[in-house]
């Protein structure tokens, strides 16, 4: 009897020891707080800190997020990012460290979540309004594709509506009609199933940026988890306060950066590369057989963000004008914007610009079977990316235009691997 009351008592001994531990680590975040919001944090610091908590198999993944939350402050349709990557790959704790007045976090979307049509003692109980300038987190969107079909078309065409930054609803509750115009940034983190829904990319890709974070090398994960530190708490904590500090002491001056003609030139034909090769093609699901015409996206709404991301970039680092290193940069966006392996398939083709390839070939070339490559050039056939060289033959090139297009965006090919 005696051994049960000590060993409750020390257990008691535990907790307040734990308690007295987790008040001080509360009272030293607030102190840090009060430090950050007094004093802003560089980027530098910032880098810092996650390196010390997060192993980030894409370190500039971090300065890109940081960008496209800051960019929602500048005179232009927001943009809206998809962050995939792989389990491991540390896009949850870099999207929950954003969480802030200004980043409201949210862990899932549901039909009406943004309008709702009761008459509360306030003129409006819908929620939109409040997101109006602020950025939505939503660290897991898997789970929502998992949904019914019908459930996620509507949550999709919510989304549409509010990207478009007109939103309307008609309700049975003696609600009048609602219109509301709200400016709202996005950040989605999510994991390659995503790649797998073609509705929803039909839907919101053109709407989207995508970001892909590369599967964690093992060896270096298992170095970073033998040094990391071990409380969670702490780390949460250290994350939020270092995101969260840089994000709100940072002054947006946009007028003090000035994109030369050569660089607008580049980004305007990357962004048309990307539209085109992004570019839905419609296939019947029994036969395979392309069913219509494609349409091509604009390459606008892409050309608005890249140079959002560049006016950003330039203020983050400090300078007056773009170079190679913000230009980096967009064009992974741009790479990571187009679906996975059709990207694969551009980069063998720009391999050998001026050869003929067919399924067989390409597939050789990266490790894929015949007839996915085969139907895969047909899509850029169609798209006018590649074109045919004879009229019964499978041997394709990439169009003169095209190429052109690519030489102007400056993405050259890149080199293969002995």
């Amino acid at each position: 009897m005696d051994n049960i009351n000590d060993n409750t008592q020390e257990e008691k001994e535990q907790e307040q020891k734990e308690d007295r531990e987790d008040e001080k680590l509360i009272r030293d975040a607030e102190e840090t707080l009060h430090e950050l919001r007094t004093k802003p944090t560089t980027l530098a610091e910032v880098y810092t800190v996650f390196n010390e908590w997060v192993y980030l198999p894409y370190p500039p993944a971090l300065k890109i997020i940081l960008a496209t939350c800051l960019s929602l402050q500048l005179d232009n349709p927001p943009v809206w990012l998809q962050l995939i990557g792989p389990s491991g790959s540390g896009k949850t704790l870099i999207l929950r460290s954003l969480e802030s007045k200004t980043n409201i976090l949210i862990n899932a979307i549901t039909p009406k979540a943004f309008v709702s049509g009761l008459l509360g003692k306030q003129k409006d109980c819908s929620t939109l309004p409040l997101f109006h300038m602020k950025n939505i987190i939503v660290p897991e969107l898997s789970t929502m594709l998992t949904k019914d079909p019908r459930v996620l078309n509507e949550v999709i065409g919510e989304l549409v509506s509010i990207h478009d930054e007109i939103f309307g609803g008609i309700f049975g509750s003696g609600k009048a009609l609602e219109t509301y115009r709200t400016k709202c940034g996005l950040i989605m983190g999510i994991t390659t199933v995503i790649d797998r829904f073609y509705k929803v990319q039909q839907a919101l890709g053109p709407r989207t940026v995508n970001l892909r974070l590369p599967k964690p090398n093992p060896k270096e994960l298992k170095t970073f988890l033998r040094k990391a530190k071990l409380s969670e708490k702490q780390k949460r904590t250290e994350l939020r306060l270092a995101a969260t500090g840089y994000l709100q002491n940072f002054e947006l001056h946009p007028e003090k950066i000035t994109i030369s003609e050569e660089w607008d030139a580049k980004i305007c034909a990357l962004a048309e590369f990307v539209a085109t090769a992004r570019s839905i093609v419609s296939r019947d699901g029994y036969t395979k057989e392309i069913n219509q015409e494609p349409e091509i996206e604009s390459l606008s709404r892409l050309y608005q963000n890249f140079t959002l991301y560049a006016i950003t970039f330039c203020l983050m680092e400090n300078k007056a004008g773009m170079d190679e290193e913000e230009y980096t940069l967009i064009k992974r966006i741009g790479w990571d914007s187009i679906p996975p392996f059709r990207a694969k398939l551009l980069k063998a083709l720009l391999q050998d610009p001026g050869g003929f390839l067919t399924g067989y070939r390409v597939g050789v070339q990266i490790d894929e079977k015949e007839t996915t490559t085969s139907r895969a050039l047909g899509d850029l056939v169609a798209l006018e990316i590649c074109e045919k060289t004879s009229v019964m033959g499978s041997e394709c090139c990439l169009s003169p235009a095209f190429l052109k297009l690519a030489e102007q965006a400056g993405l050259e090919a890149p080199k293969r691997e002995p």
